[in-house]
């Protein structure tokens, strides 16, 4: 297993995998403005197939917040250590950001990420209309120290 910078070329292997990866509306969650621009994180297997991503970025909004868009991972290679691997480096990129807060969202039928979240310090809460009328989030947050504080 390699972990390393997400890049623009890996829009096209997520593209191709992610529906089969969600649940439901997978493709919905990823541009390819998300990996050339935005960043994160990507999991190639030993051959070099794509075995997850985790796209995530700095809150342009307030700088104090790091913020999860998306974790996808194989179907096939869940429960590795892919995702715990993943949510660490991002942690530590966003401690050298200074962030104090990391924030992800999650629809609340999503037992599974929300439990997953759980188990790595974030509190959630549902918040009413996130989304827009009638789409309610949850929202997760967990508080870090950032890497250089002033």
């Amino acid at each position: 297993m390699k972990v390393r910078p997400l890049d623009g070329q890996d829009f096209h292997s997520a593209a191709a995998r992610i529906d089969d990866w969600f649940e439901d509306a997978g493709y919905e969650a990823i541009h390819p403005v998300f990996f050339h621009h935005f960043g994160g994180y990507a999991v190639e297997d030993d051959d070099g197939a794509l075995a997850g991503f985790l796209i995530g970025f700095r809150s342009l909004r307030n700088g104090d917040i790091a913020y999860i868009h998306v974790i996808a991972i194989d179907p096939a290679r869940r429960r590795q250590g892919i995702g715990t691997e993943l949510y660490d480096r991002f942690e530590k990129q966003a401690r050298v950001w200074n962030c104090y807060t990391i924030e992800a969202v999650a629809e609340p039928a999503n037992t599974r990420a929300i439990a997953f979240h759980r188990q790595r310090g974030f509190k959630d809460r549902l918040v009413e209309g996130w989304g827009g009328p009638g789409i309610d989030r949850v929202v997760l947050q967990k508080s870090i120290q950032p890497e250089f504080r002033a």
